[in-house]
């Protein structure tokens, strides 16, 4: 799926700072990065260096609505107004995913969060945000 990234402030540097897993999670996702956004017409001409190419970070009308099936956006702060700005610039809802539920999707997915439904007993390590789909479904976790 052809996704822009939207967003290239503190909430993509924190998620991108663990790039090798992200990058991870969009190829299992089928998530092929077209492009970089931003609202901020400051960041827009500046240069991104993603997957070893460069993109340069425009405007969200700079790009072709009918190619663009996800947008992927790295502020939680600001996701509803943003969201609330694409949908009015035409892009579906369903099409407009915050970054941090897309990573929980994944995990949920890499894990087989859905083997630990009621579940007790189980010796986790590691993270707990990262587990955190985990913990959720589970009874008794450690």
């Amino acid at each position: 799926m052809k996704t822009i990234i939207y967003g290239v402030g503190k909430g993509y540097f924190d998620f991108f700072d663990i790039s090798t897993f992200l990058e991870r999670c969009f190829i299992d996702m089928s998530l092929e990065v077209v492009g970089f956004s931003d609202g901020n017409k400051k960041i827009w001409g500046k240069e991104i260096i993603y997957n070893g190419q460069i993109f340069t970070v425009y405007g969200i009308d700079e790009f072709q609505f009918t190619s663009i099936e996800k947008i992927i956006v790295t502020s939680k702060k600001y996701f509803d107004e943003i969201r609330k700005e694409l949908i009015c610039k035409g892009f579906h809802k369903d099409q407009v995913l915050l970054i941090d539920n897309l990573y929980d999707v994944y995990i949920r997915q890499l894990f087989e969060v859905w083997k630990f439904e009621g579940k007790t007993g189980i010796e986790i390590g590691g993270a707990t945000h990262l587990f955190s789909g985990i913990y959720e479904k589970c009874l008794s976790c450690d």
